[in-house]
């Protein structure tokens, strides 16, 4: 389990940073007048139901954008929560019928989820952080809204903003090592066309000072020691928050250091 674990965190940072794999197509919600696109599929529940449209069942299409392969738009009226329509993620202008799928229950407002207990999350603000997989981007702000037997029970606005990712996205690390390593450390790596090359999990505290290092996925990995004392110094790593709070980082951070790095970063160290 642990080594499967370790699989897919690798998988997480190689789809983040080298491949862009697709976002789920997520469902929308009429909300405070606007339509915004929402974290949650209150329908999971009913997905079976579908089948009973066969047109929509047959002509509708999985891809790895929308595994659901529908899309539903809903509204929250007089603090309900209502189904207004499904459509086919792979062709907008087909459209499930509702009387079918669910007869007897559709009114003029369409079908109220009496079945869904759970949270939606409504994203607010501009997105500050993406892994392009599933549901987790992350914008400045999210209202969470407590649904219970399809009625509102309370929303909460939480606040992402502390949020602060960039070592992830920039050669920040290599910089910081080479800056700092032992001079015949790098030499050595100069001279000998010898690398540093592995994989760290890195945890920090909520004013982003590093509390912790840990080696994975070692390659050529020496001079152990001296690389965990550099960067439990960092005072300003990676933190993310989600639904309003700080939660651990889902990557593992690479770092090669080679011959061609030190040339590329000559000033850094020379």
């Amino acid at each position: 389990m642990k080594k499967l674990l370790k699989v897919f965190l690798l998988l997480v940072y190689f789809f983040i940073g080298k491949s862009y794999a697709t976002e789920q197509i997520p469902d929308k919600l009429i909300y405070n007048k606007d339509t915004i696109s929402i974290y949650s599929n209150p329908l999971e529940q009913k997905e079976s139901l579908l089948i009973k449209d066969k047109t929509f069942w047959k002509l509708s299409c999985r891809s790895t954008a929308c595994w659901r392969r529908y899309q539903a738009t809903w509204e929250l009226r007089n603090g309900q929560l209502y189904l207004i329509k499904i459509t086919s993620c792979c062709n907008p202008k087909l459209v499930a019928d509702l009387n079918l799928i669910f007869k007897g229950e559709v009114n003029n407002q369409g079908i109220f989820a009496e079945w869904f207990t759970g949270r939606v999350i409504v994203p607010i603000g501009d997105k500050i952080y993406g892994e392009y997989i599933g549901y987790s981007n992350v914008h400045l702000y999210e209202d969470i809204l407590e649904i219970k037997n399809g009625v509102k029970d309370k929303i909460t606005r939480v606040d992402n903003t502390k949020t602060r990712i960039t070592y992830l996205k920039s050669d920040k690390l290599t910089i910081e090592l080479i800056r700092k390593l032992n001079k015949k450390i790098l030499d050595e790596i100069w001279k000998k066309e010898f690398k540093l090359n592995f994989y760290i999990g890195v945890e920090a505290d909520e004013n982003r000072q590093v509390t912790s290092v840990i080696f994975d996925y070692k390659k050529e990995i020496h001079y152990e020691k001296e690389i965990q004392e550099i960067i439990l110094q960092i005072n300003d790593w990676d933190i993310l928050y989600r639904h309003g709070e700080k939660t651990n980082l889902p990557w593992l951070y690479p770092v090669m250091i080679d011959k061609k790095k030190l040339r590329e970063y000559k000033k850094h160290w020379r």
